[in-house]
């Protein structure tokens, strides 16, 4: 079976953490050629940022003790997957499902389709 959309469940303070955790991964300077950028870091950047914006227009809906779905896109969810693995404590529940949801697939996801053009 192949990864598709998949909705997840989170708490405002995970959603919150979740969209600290992005800006601070795109707003990492690149100082040296060695901080370069791979072509599947570019491209799950712009998937980190669809994310964002989903977390964002949901959580400024939701009050502070509510839970919330939302429902994300496979390469939003590798994205999430390969990425933002140096996370807090705050995120382990938000994370852990997502690990799930991704490792229970094959994967066929190709971001490195652009690079081959």
């Amino acid at each position: 079976m192949i990864l598709s959309s998949q909705q997840l469940e989170i708490s405002h303070s995970e959603g919150m953490e979740l969209c600290r955790q992005i800006v601070k991964y795109l707003s990492k300077e690149i100082t040296s050629p060695e901080d370069r950028l791979t072509p599947f870091e570019v491209l799950a950047a712009t998937q980190l940022q669809k994310v964002y914006a989903k977390l964002i227009r949901r959580i400024s809906k939701q009050t502070k003790i509510s839970k919330f779905k939302i429902t994300l896109t496979a390469p939003e969810l590798i994205a999430i997957h390969e990425i933002i693995n140096d996370y807090p404590v705050e995120l382990y529940n938000i994370l852990s499902q997502v690990d799930r949801k991704v490792l229970n697939y094959e994967q066929v996801v190709d971001f490195n389709y652009a690079s081959n053009l």
